[in-house]
């Protein structure tokens, strides 16, 4: 489980104000849901948060 993978909307947003992590949450992000040996999911609730699991 990953907290705050949304970055306070800076990672969807381009308008919102960015945060220091926000590129490394961008790339977090892209890295896990195109990861091959992982299903994933991201709740978009607050700042979001990704579940993930190792496929078997």
């Amino acid at each position: 489980m990953t907290d705050n993978v949304l970055a306070g909307g800076s990672v969807v947003d381009p308008e919102a104000k960015p945060k220091r992590y926000t590129e490394l949450m961008k790339t977090f992000n892209e890295t896990v849901a195109n990861h091959p040996q992982l299903e994933s999911l991201l709740i978009p609730i607050g700042d979001g948060m990704t579940i993930s699991r190792v496929k078997r």
